[in-house]
């Protein structure tokens, strides 16, 4: 490998420019002269494919030395680039391909940039993912509505309590009760069919005893809640059989059971309720109980499918949802303003339609359908990307050609008279090419490869009228290398011939000695000629100028006058063409006449 030597001047240096004894490298002895100690190579910047790298030697004085290391054409620095052609789009769960390039600016891409996957942008649907029992939570539904809707995944999202056991009062007695004994009882769970959880009282006032059903002697008090009774009795219930002779009987008082009826329950307040006396039936005596705790409120009952969304979601804003509470004579509302239930996309969905070599490119408004409380909509919110301009047709550069354009989807080819990729005319169409002959080798000044083009393309305008060569006649001189006829014989025989090779005669002029001290020639004007970015102009040859004549009629160059060409006739005159009529003569190279550079591609 080729190095580039830097040498640092050190201590040691500078101690024998001044006239010191050098100090050696181990500080320890003093000797008349240095000589440095040097380490291995240290790899200090690495070499990149557009740029070479650094190492280093160091000597223990603290001198260094560094060298360069060629550049690595494969060392790239492979990144994603915004607005990278994607190769494969990311999913929710998995990631996708970017084209990257290299950073270093050498030109390279490849498709092999990770595009991270999207991750699942879940949505509250209102459905019930898993019903919630009695005893057991439930959940309710959220689906991805990623890729317009595409992905659908479900996952369980926001709780539903567990619903609570639902007692009524749909008893059944198992015991029945006795003059003088309570019976048992039990009901089951009514929230949910399937539930069986059962509630049971045993001996329980609710099933009270019966007491005894007396039957009074002539002459006696009925015994009742609020009066004494008095005199001969005796039970009439089947396998009883108590009795009593007589005597006074105290008043019962009523017998309370679980006889409740509740007459108000809200949710937010303590209820209203009152029950019977149970003990004859013709004792109509109530308790009532009002704003007691005995009737709890409610609390709201919330139902997952009674959400309504108030403002949807859109691509950077979160929705706003809002529900009743489900009991009856209850209008109190939950509301969830910019609510994670109904999260916003978090960017908008721009698009762009590239460029064409005609059109500029297309940034398109968010695309992203939305919802709002009359149906479904598009964002439309602006896209803030600045276009790119036409890319222009594509028939190759000064190194290469294409009669079609190179870009997909184009099949534009030039015809006489059309502007050409410089701003200039198009006035010779070769449908299978022609061959530019090269110029020098690698290294030479002006040096290019030869090449094969379809189109040639005059310049909008004329240079300045401009000498072949030298304004004094006998100061000109022969030209070795460049296209030569001495007779019309041999022009007439080698005019077809010279299409294409105009711009190596050019180059061969301008860098031949006899031009050296020359300067605003008419090949000269050419070869530095720069037009729209374009610096492949040249002086045409006599056979690519009768192109320019035949194509007059099309291309709207003057055709009143003489213009130069860059074939010689011999040492003092260079051959010329008449636009117009179309006459060819060697003329002097010392005459000043019109010239026209070309381009070939």
């Amino acid at each position: 490998m080729m190095k580039k030597i830097k040498k640092v001047l050190g201590i040691i240096g500078i101690a024998a420019i001044i006239g010191f004894s050098a100090i050696a490298c181990d500080n320890e002895t003093t000797t008349p002269s240095h000589s440095h100690t040097w380490g291995e190579w240290v790899e200090t910047n690495a070499a990149t494919c557009t740029a070479e790298g650094v190492e280093t030697q160091s000597c223990a004085c603290g001198a260094t030395q560094t060298q360069g290391i060629d550049i690595d054409p494969d060392n790239h620095d492979m990144q994603l680039y915004e607005g990278a052609e994607v190769i494969l789009a990311p999913t929710c769960t998995q990631n996708g391909i970017g084209e990257t390039a290299c950073a270093h600016g050498c030109g390279k891409t490849e498709e092999d940039g990770v595009l991270l996957a999207l991750g699942h942008h879940y949505v509250a649907t209102g459905v019930v993912h898993t019903a919630a029992t009695c005893t057991t939570a439930g959940s309710e539904e959220m689906k991805c509505n990623n890729l317009d809707g595409e992905c659908g995944d479900i996952i369980e999202g926001e709780v539903i309590p567990a619903l609570t056991h639902l007692w009524i009062d749909n008893w059944e007695i198992t015991k029945q009760p006795t003059c003088t004994a309570n019976g048992d009882r039990y009901r089951i769970c009514d929230r949910l069919d399937d539930c069986e959880e059962r509630e049971t009282q045993l001996d329980t006032i609710n099933v009270h005893a019966l007491d005894h059903d007396w039957k009074y002697d002539a002459g006696a008090t009925v015994q009742t809640c609020t009066q004494a009774g008095s005199g001969a009795r005796s039970c009439q219930r089947v396998a009883c059989g108590a009795t009593s002779t007589g005597g006074t009987y105290p008043a019962l008082d009523h017998l309370w059971i679980d006889n409740w009826v509740i007459t108000k329950e809200t949710c937010l307040e303590n209820g209203d309720r009152y029950r019977i006396c149970d003990r004859f039936d013709d004792c109509e005596e109530r308790e009532t109980q009002t704003n007691t705790p005995n009737v709890p409120p409610l609390g709201h009952e919330w139902l997952t499918q009674n959400w309504v969304i108030t403002k949807h979601l859109t691509c950077l804003e979160n929705g706003d949802r809002e529900r009743e509470c489900n009991r009856t004579g209850c209008s109190v509302k939950e509301i969830e303003d910019d609510t994670d239930n109904l999260p916003a996309y978090g960017l908008h969905h721009y698009t762009t339609t590239p460029p064409t070599c005609t059109t500029a490119s297309v940034p398109h408004n968010c695309g992203r359908q939305l919802q709002n409380s009359t149906g479904n909509y598009i964002c439309g919110n602006h896209n803030p990307e600045t276009p790119a301009p036409a890319l222009g047709h594509e028939h190759g550069t000064s190194g290469t050609g294409s009669l079609i354009c190179k870009r997909d989807h184009c099949d534009h080819q030039y015809a006489i008279g059309d502007t050409g990729p410089a701003g200039g005319i198009i006035f010779y169409v070769a449908a299978s090419g022609l061959t530019v002959q090269g110029y020098g080798s690698s290294g030479d000044n002006g040096y290019f490869a030869e090449y094969t083009a379809y189109y040639l393309e005059a310049a909008p305008a004329n240079e300045t009228k401009s000498y072949w060569q030298s304004s004094v006649f006998n100061e000109n001189t022969l030209i070795d290398g460049i296209t030569t006829w001495g007779t019309t014989a041999a022009r007439n025989a080698g005019l077809a011939a010279s299409i294409g090779v105009g711009r190596k005669d050019t180059q061969t002029i301008v860098n031949s000695a006899a031009f050296a001290e020359l300067s605003g020639t008419a090949a000269q004007r050419c070869a530095s000629k720069t037009l729209n970015g374009f610096t492949d102009w040249f002086l045409p040859s006599l056979g690519e100028l009768n192109e320019m004549y035949k194509a007059n009629g099309q291309t709207g160059i003057p055709t009143t006058e003489y213009f130069w060409s860059s074939s010689q006739d011999s040492i003092y005159y260079a051959w010329d063409q008449h636009l117009g009529g179309g006459a060819q003569s060697n003329r002097g190279k010392h005459a000043d006449e019109f010239v026209r550079a070309i381009r070939a591609f």
